[in-house]
């Protein structure tokens, strides 16, 4: 057999090294262009008030990587509320985004305006095991409404009907309060009854069961008041539940909590059980 060449046996030397470097290079160019898709995600979304797509008005805000798409867990109570983004870190398998939530204060025939205290916020999103190159570039996107007014038109434009809770004791019928003209409750949401109360032939839902009193010690901090909309369900549930005007996070969740325990008698349209919205205040008195 042919005795290799000193110049091939050079060459057998150097292809492993240039193999090497080339495979270093290619991790730190990886590694670039991972930064630079963390960069950039950071850059979309630092210090600008954005509204999450579910309207969570939770102060933890979960979410999960599932199927090529990113799914926003459905929270427990909504609210209005804009996230000014203060932090961005990136971990592992997850990204974790800090924030300040404000809140629109609004009320039936109120205008509505954008509340100067703030509540803090994180958003949770687990990558589960994706590829963060992958995921950056939409993510922002997935969180967030594109825009103010797209979040806007994305919540409910009206409450029907008000009441007032002075806790710790709920009112035992919500009444509605108006003196719109009215039409029958089985033309609700017909032309026939714009720009009326749908409340001939309708009875109000009923408190059947209240929750044991709230906490002590919202009690001694004073003066607040907490307003509510949500949904007394067929069934008597509470359901679909919004923050309208908060007050501070612990508070906010206090009264949710409790609110959420209520089971109601449903009301009804000429005898026949139906879904109606309601709205409370429900305060708390300095003694």
């Amino acid at each position: 057999m042919p005795t290799p060449t000193a110049c091939s046996r050079r060459l057998r030397t150097i292809t492993p090294m240039i193999l090497s470097v080339l495979a270093f290079a290619g991790t730190q160019t990886s590694a670039q262009s991972a930064k630079d898709a963390q960069s950039a995600f950071k850059a979309s979304i630092l210090h600008q008030r954005l509204y999450l797509r579910n309207l969570s008005g939770s102060p933890i805000v979960h979410a999960k990587w599932i199927d090529k798409s990113l799914h926003l867990y459905n929270p427990y109570v909504r609210m209005l509320g804009p996230i000014r983004v203060q932090s961005v870190s990136f971990h592992p398998n997850q990204v974790e985004i800090d924030g300040d939530r404000f809140l629109w204060n609004a009320w039936p025939g109120k205008v509505a305006t954008l509340g100067s205290t703030s509540s803090s916020a994180r958003i949770l999103v687990d990558l589960n095991g994706a590829d963060p190159m992958t995921i950056l570039p939409s993510l922002r996107d997935a969180l967030f409404f594109s825009s103010e007014a797209e979040a806007l038109s994305a919540a409910p434009t009206s409450v029907g009907g008000t009441a007032v809770a002075k806790g710790p004791t709920a009112p035992a019928e919500f009444r509605v309060k108006t003196s719109e003209p009215t039409c029958d409750c089985s033309e609700r949401g017909t032309s026939a009854c714009e720009g009326r109360n749908p409340n001939d032939g309708m009875t109000q839902p009923k408190v059947t069961h209240q929750p044991p009193d709230f906490p002590e010690w919202i009690h001694r901090k004073g003066s607040a008041e907490v307003r509510l909309a949500f949904d007394v369900d067929t069934k008597g549930e509470t359901q679909n539940l919004w923050i309208i005007k908060a007050e501070d996070s612990a508070t906010d969740e206090a009264v949710t909590a409790a609110v959420l325990k209520y089971k109601f008698a449903p009301a009804t349209c000429h005898g026949q059980p139906v879904t109606v919205k309601i709205c409370i205040a429900v305060n708390f008195d300095t003694p």
